[in-house]
């Protein structure tokens, strides 16, 4: 396929969390949309409501080695459109102090939308896993910490729909092609597959340095 272009989102934001383990980096992406163009003030409002979630649940499921450091929004209506890159004053620890991982097992947590094909889901990937996390030495989550985290991401869809935002999963191809505007599928479904781990290559050593 040949390299991606820019594709409008109309009245859609993308909002990157951008984590830091060590020497290494790590991000979730999410997309939200709502009636209107995000302006530079949009974004500022919605990234407050992504901080203090953060703060509030998302940390309670994140190691104690992997922080909390920046969150990236900007506006999809056009690649000149507002963008915010925002840096906490104090990197924010995750609250699990178990035994450390190695950063690539993750946990997939699934949003549906209530309509079929790969366009239409996402992901949001746990970022990083901590011995305590694990019901055995197979790669299985505790179902406790699993549903936790479902509980975390409905907790963010509930404050951000109370302030007028809709989390969305955006696809910009169809069919193996790119789209000429990008299509919103609201997110109506937070679950998951299964206990076990996942694993993200990307987050090995020597692949995700800052």
């Amino acid at each position: 396929m040949p390299d991606r272009p820019f594709i409008p989102a109309p009245n859609t934001s993308q909002v990157e969390l951008i984590y830091v383990a060590g020497a290494y980096s790590l991000e979730n992406v999410l997309h939200v949309h709502k009636g209107s163009p995000y302006s530079l003030s949009d974004l500022q409002a919605q990234r407050a409501i992504f901080d203090t979630w953060d703060n509030t649940y998302w940390k309670l499921g994140r190691p104690s080695f992997v922080s909390l450091s920046r969150i990236h929004s900007k506006a999809m209506d056009s690649n000149t459109a507002p963008f915010e890159d925002y840096s906490l004053s104090s990197p924010r620890a995750g609250s699990n102090g178990g035994g450390f991982m190695t950063l690539a097992p993750t946990f997939a947590v699934k949003l549906t939308s209530g309509f079929t094909g790969r366009s239409a889901r996402g992901r949001i990937f746990v970022p990083g896993l901590t011995e305590s996390m694990m019901s055995d030495g197979y790669g299985n989550v505790t179902s406790g910490q699993a549903n936790n985290w479902v509980s975390y991401v409905n907790s963010l869809i509930t404050a951000l729909s109370a302030a007028g935002y809709t989390l969305c999963v955006t696809s910009f191809r169809h069919d193996k092609a790119w789209r000429t505007t990008a299509v919103n599928f609201d997110v109506t479904g937070v679950s998951y597959t299964d206990l076990h781990c996942d694993v993200q290559r990307r987050r090995l050593p020597g692949r995700g340095s800052s």
